[in-house]
């Protein structure tokens, strides 16, 4: 999908491309239609639900990506919602494969 990812701490953030260059690798998941507890659940983990303190560091916002069939997909994402001034960018895209 477009974007970049940045290092966080020990992990990345997903952030708005610069160029139509910028790609970010990831996994899809597909969750049972209505599973709002699921989300709820991922929400918490990634400190942007209703009880996460704020400021949130991410923001859940829908986004389309294209599967490896090359297929398009609109999916959630977690995006980095923090300054990235000085942050490291994962050139790759990809933060199984940094390289």
């Amino acid at each position: 999908m477009p974007g970049r990812l940045v290092i966080i701490n020990w992990y990345p953030g997903l952030v708005d491309p610069v160029s139509s260059a910028d790609r970010v690798v990831g996994e899809v998941y597909r969750l049972h239609p209505g599973d709002t507890a699921a989300m709820d659940r991922l929400d918490a983990y990634e400190g942007c639900g209703p009880r996460s303190p704020l400021p949130h560091e991410f923001t859940r916002v829908p986004r389309e990506v294209t599967m490896a069939d090359g297929q398009a997909r609109w999916v959630w994402v977690y995006r980095f919602a923090g300054p990235v001034d000085g942050r490291r960018v994962l050139a790759s895209g990809d933060f199984l494969r940094p390289a």
